[in-house]
């Protein structure tokens, strides 16, 4: 958990509040079904052993989302600090270039739980992130009003990095698909019609025969698969 806010009680007790950060077991990487079958939609969750790299986290990606669980505490709980880097996106281990002792952390990743997303982390804007102390430290509030003003007040968007039209690329983009579950192809044969993105498939998977025979007559050009394996 990154610290926020060190503030008294009204009751005199030292407090703070934070903002979190999730292990793989907390995100949706580590969701499975209960008994192979959702129960009210709500995924079972493993113990024990990490999915991947031990010392990686995801920072929690919304103010909202934050806000769900216990996030203020009696400052006397805070055991022991430690560094959390952020490395770029697309790492899974730390840099050889980067000084990482063995009780650091670093993440590259955020993630919305309700909405069960995970995307890389370009800039980190939450509150008291390093980027967001540069602003204050530099603007002050009103540097940081500007901020949320240019977000809605939602820093997952600047978190997402820069975007198509802002890096130059052309607003007609080519998607190269993977479909899994395809059916006819009838979602993505929609959207070739978009006129900003065209959907070139490539790939696609469906237990039903009928289905990959539909697919192929509309996307000639995909390889089309129809093996399912249970397990």
């Amino acid at each position: 958990m990154r610290v926020t806010e060190i503030f008294y009680s009204a009751k005199g007790e030292y407090m703070f509040k934070g903002h979190w950060f999730y292990e793989d077991i907390d995100t949706a990487i580590a969701a499975k079904p209960r008994d192979q079958k959702y129960s009210n939609g709500i995924p079972e969750l493993p113990s024990g052993d990490h999915l991947g790299h031990p010392r990686q986290l995801w920072l929690c990606g919304s103010d909202s989302d934050n806000e769900t669980y216990t996030n203020t505490y009696h400052i006397g709980v805070i055991n022991k600090k430690v560094k959390i880097h952020q490395i770029a996106p697309g790492l899974t281990s730390p840099p050889p270039n980067l000084e990482f002792d063995a009780d650091d952390y670093f993440y590259n990743s955020f993630t919305v739980r309700p909405f069960i997303t995970i995307e890389d982390l370009w800039e980190d804007w939450m509150p008291w992130s390093l980027r967001y102390n540069e602003v204050l430290r530099r603007e002050g509030l009103e540097g940081i009003q500007k901020l949320r003003d240019s977000c809605g007040g939602n820093f997952t968007k600047l978190m997402r990095g820069p975007s198509h039209k802002e890096l130059g690329h052309p607003e007609h983009r080519v998607l190269p698909v993977l479909e899994l579950f395809a059916g006819g192809g009838g979602i993505s044969h929609i959207t070739r019609s978009n006129g900003r993105v065209e959907i070139r498939h490539g790939w696609a998977n469906d237990i039903n025969q009928s289905a990959c025979a539909t697919y192929n007559c509309n996307a000639p050009e995909a390889h089309v698969s129809n093996c399912f394996r249970a397990g």
